[in-house]
């Protein structure tokens, strides 16, 4: 469709080109096949914008379900070193910790960013 509509829109500019004033059957098609290539335009752009959303939508409930099961396998370990299943020294389990928390902090602010960019 959009090629006919810009081989149609090419036809009846070259016909004003050759110093030959359109008729009012001519300007009438031209302005509305200039709609027509804007509807179909901001059509084209709305589905991408659809698009985008349900995708965002997506991302981030995949990125949810990684950082539960991220904090859900950290909270394991610190249970297990808690009842003495596991052996880990302080400095291990201080750099556990604060990874996690710079890990989640970090997704939610990308997240963030992404879902809500200006």
């Amino acid at each position: 469709m959009e090629n006919k509509v810009l081989n149609k829109l090419n036809t009846l500019g070259g016909k004003e080109a050759s110093g030959a004033s359109p008729s009012m059957s001519e300007e009438k098609e031209y302005t509305s096949t200039k709609a027509e290539m804007e509807i179909a335009n901001l059509q084209e752009e709305l589905d991408g914008k659809q698009q985008d959303r349900k995708q965002r939508k997506v991302f981030a409930q995949c990125i949810f379900g990684l950082v539960c099961a991220y904090l859900l396998v950290v909270l394991v370990v610190i249970f297990f070193v808690g009842f003495g299943l596991m052996t880990l020294s302080d400095i291990v389990l201080n750099v556990l910790l604060t990874t996690t928390t710079a890990n989640v902090i970090g997704i939610f602010v990308i997240v963030a960013k992404y879902l809500f960019h200006r």
